[in-house]
Order: structure tokens, then sequence, then C-alpha cells
């Protein structure tokens, strides 16, 4: 049976496109196989190729009827994870066969938001270019230039603003990037915002300026 899983749910084509094997997707595909089961925690053949940066793979399996946009149990979609991983020519091949930029996880966080977290600027110009709003917040209200600010990154924190992030949008509970960077002692991130257009003296909902934060 070339349906049959292992003890976490993987299917050969899977496994396949977990190690970027196309030929062996091909033909397992011919043979029967299901391109979008999912293993056990809800990440298909397609989520674990983005994963792993597999542009044939992923190729392949849309080929033979992948879904790109399906989430994992978290809500990651397939662009999310590739976005996560800083895997720029997996997030443009998804995108061109039909991924949407936007869609957020379960927590609210978009693909930018994930690239902005992790410093992947090269992935956070890539999403732009391809649809993806910079200033979309997580259900906390924290932007991807707050989540780049809050754990200094410098050049993330520059590419979106060049790439019209909001420096001043605080989040739900009045914190902004500013506050965040000050609080964590960001001299460089600081820098960076002010540079932007932060302003140095906002303070959060208890009146907590940067200053009183640092």
């Amino acid at each position: 049976d070339v349906n049959t899983p292992d003890k976490d749910g993987a299917t050969p084509v899977f496994v396949a496109a977990q190690y970027d094997h196309v030929d062996a997707i091909k033909a397992l595909c011919a043979l029967g196989a299901d391109v979008n089961t999912p293993n056990k925690y809800g990440c298909t053949p397609m989520l674990t190729a983005a994963g792993q940066g597999h542009v044939d793979a992923i190729k392949t399996l849309c080929a033979s009827g992948a879904d790109v946009n399906t989430p994992d149990k978290d809500g990651a979609t397939p662009v999310f994870v590739a976005a996560q991983c800083g895997h720029v020519d997996a997030i443009k091949t998804l995108c061109a066969l039909g991924a949407d930029v936007n869609t957020p996880d379960n927590d609210g966080f978009t693909p930018v938001f994930v690239t902005a977290q992790n410093d992947h600027v090269g992935a956070i110009k890539t999403l732009c270019a391809l649809g993806a709003d910079v200033n979309t917040p997580d259900k906390d209200g924290a932007t991807p230039v707050f989540v780049a600010a809050q754990y200094d990154h410098v050049d993330a924190i520059k590419a979106l603003c060049a790439l019209g992030a909001d420096v001043n949008t605080p989040n739900k509970y009045g914190c902004t990037p500013m506050l965040t960077a000050a609080g964590q002692g960001h001299v460089d991130a600081i820098k960076t915002l002010c540079a932007s257009g932060a302003d140095v003296n906002t303070p959060d909902k208890d009146g907590a300026t940067p200053v009183f934060v640092a």
C-alpha cells in the first residue's frame, strides 16, 4: 500500500518530500499516493517540503495535486514555514503556485511577522514584493517591526521601515517598538528606530516612557 503511514502518520510520499526525492514522489503519485495526507501533527508533504526549502519537491507535489495553502494544526501554511526558515526560493515558488502570503497562524503571526522575528531580511523583502503587508499585527497587537525591535534585529527593522512599516504602532498594551527595545536594552534597535522616525517619549498605557523602562 503506497499510503500506509508510520507511527507518526507520515506516508511514503511525505518522507519522499521531506528528503526532496522528486522521482520517488512522481512514482508514488503515479501509483495512487495521496499528496495531501498530513501526519499526526497536521503537517502535509507540502509543508515539510516548504520547511526544508525543497523547491523541486514543492513543484512536483503541486503538479500532482497538492494544496499550497493547507495549514498544520497551529495554522502555519507552507509559505509561513518557508518564511520562518528563510527559504526565499521556496517562498517565490509557493507564491507562483498560488500561495497566500498574508495568512496568519493561530497566534495571528503572518509570514512577514515570523521572518522579522527570525531576522530573515531576504524573506521579508521577497514576501513584500509578492504583496505581503508589513504592518499586520498579531493577536496582541504586535507588528513585525515591534517583534524585530524586541529581538534587536536591526537589519530586519531597516528592511521593514524601507517597505513602509510604521515604527510607532503600539501593541494592545500601549507598548511601542521603541518601548520594547528600551526595555530589553537594545541600543542598536533604539538608534535604528529613532532614525526611522520613532518617538523616544511615547509612553505605554501606564505612562511609562522608553527612558523609564530602560
